[in-house]
């Protein structure tokens, strides 16, 4: 089924984007420059790494119901 495989690589490309992106940004919150950004700011990016986590999440359940 070709549809079924695109669909399987488009979940493949997802999960590798937010996995690398998810990836950076723990990186970088656990070096000096997050250190140096305001309150605000780490508060936003530990934000946005939760919710690339959740979507992380998801992209998973999703490429596995796929699979059915």
């Amino acid at each position: 089924n070709t549809g079924k495989a695109i669909m399987d690589e488009d979940f493949k490309s997802e999960l590798e984007w937010a996995e690398e992106r998810l990836g950076d940004l723990v990186s970088f919150s656990q070096g000096e420059a997050f250190k140096k950004l305001s309150a605000e700011d780490q508060d936003l990016i530990v934000q946005q790494a939760s919710a690339l986590n959740s979507y992380n999440e998801i992209i998973k359940v999703r490429a596995e119901r796929a699979k059915k």
